[in-house]
């Protein structure tokens, strides 16, 4: 029996040992993209993504079917900042990738800035469409409702969705594209565009 326990004992610190050293790295990636982010250095935030995915303790969380939310937070990551430092079409990808996560808080901003490059690109029905399937992840996203009454009047459509009677309303700007990935270098108060 005791010969049993060690090995029991002896595989668990095997697996806490490992976890740490797969782990730990991860953890410092992303206070570092949280620091890069919060400076609005984002091609600091891509250098540390580039560089964690030659490491090999990324190979467990881009391979490891059962890490896989850990690569999607990265990649969504990796779609703010290409975003910010306006490489649409990679800030696109990482963000449809993204998108697919389980997690609402990746998956619901994923599909916000999707439906934001749409509208930059004039795509009005695809933008309508990401934004209502970001308000069937997170109802309570006052942006995400706005921005969609905005496509919606803009499409020519009187059927607007208002805030429910048990939700806090409140004054809907004229206009308001917000976080939209256009090359200002900086983005706007309240922003989710980075994942901390």
């Amino acid at each position: 029996m005791k010969k049993y326990t060690a090995i029991v004992l002896a595989g668990l610190i095997v697996l806490f040992v490992s976890w740490t050293l797969i782990y730990e790295p991860y953890l410092q990636v992303q206070s570092g993209i949280a620091r890069a982010s919060v400076s609005g250095d984002y091609s600091e935030s891509l250098e540390l993504i580039r560089e964690y995915r030659s490491s090999w303790p990324s190979y467990f969380m881009y391979n490891v079917l059962l890490l896989e939310r850990f690569r999607l937070r990265l990649l969504y990551n990796e779609g703010v900042a290409s975003g910010m430092l306006g490489d649409i079409s990679a800030a696109e990808a990482a963000f449809r990738e993204s998108a697919q996560s389980a997690e609402k808080r990746i998956a619901a901003p994923s599909l916000y800035n999707l439906a934001l490059i749409s509208i930059e690109r004039g795509q009005l029905e695809v933008a309508r469409s990401l934004l209502s399937k970001s308000l069937a992840i997170a109802p309570s996203d006052m942006e995400a409702k706005v921005n969609l009454e905005l496509v919606i009047k803009r499409l020519g459509n009187e059927k607007i969705e208002r805030p429910t009677a048990g939700e806090k309303e409140r004054a809907v700007p004229s206009e308001q594209w917000r976080d939209m990935p256009a090359i200002n270098g900086k983005s706007a108060p309240g922003s989710r565009r980075s994942y901390l």
